[in-house]
Parts: C-alpha cells; sequence; structure tokens
C-alpha cells in the first residue's frame, strides 16, 4: 500500500517551505487513506499533523494564497471528519 511510503516522508526533518509543504501533503493523503478505511482517529491525527505544518507556512511573511487555502482546508476535513463519526 501507499502508507508505508507516505509514512517515511512525512517523518522526515522538517526543512524548507517546499520541502515542508511536500511533508503536509504526505500527512494528508495518510489522513485520507485513513478516512477511506474507516479509521477516523488516524484520520483526524494526520489532519492535524497536516495543519500544525501549514499554520507554520500560511502565518510566515509572505505566506502565499495557496499556503492559506491548503491551511484551511485541512481544517475543513477535521471537520468533516468529525462529523463523519459523530453520525456513525
Amino acid at each position: 500500500t501507499a502508507v508505508p511510503f507516505y509514512e517515511r516522508f512525512s517523518a522526515q526533518a522538517p526543512g524548507d517551505a517546499e520541502h515542508e509543504r511536500r511533508r503536509a501533503a504526505a500527512y494528508g493523503s495518510l489522513a485520507g487513506i485513513y478516512l477511506t478505511t474507516g479509521r477516523y482517529e488516524d484520520a483526524v491525527k494526520h489532519y492535524e499533523l497536516q495543519v500544525s505544518i501549514l499554520e507554520q507556512l500560511g502565518g510566515a511573511p509572505g505566506a502565499s494564497a495557496d499556503d492559506r487555502r491548503r491551511l484551511g482546508e485541512a481544517c475543513n476535513q477535521i471537520a468533516l471528519t468529525l462529523r463523519q463519526t459523530d453520525s456513525g
């Protein structure tokens, strides 16, 4: 499966902004896999890890609109996942 790849990539040490965007995307991909397989707690955990990276990028001086958009999308995914667990 893709899970081991994303786990290894997301666990890498922090780097420059572009590397951090890729790490955030890896966490988001893992979260999506966990969401699809019904592992909601794991999905939320990985979305939260994604958010923590994106908060740093989106809050940095000169942050792009794209970084802020990704942050908003990740926060929304947490809310949607939590909503899904409440309805189950």
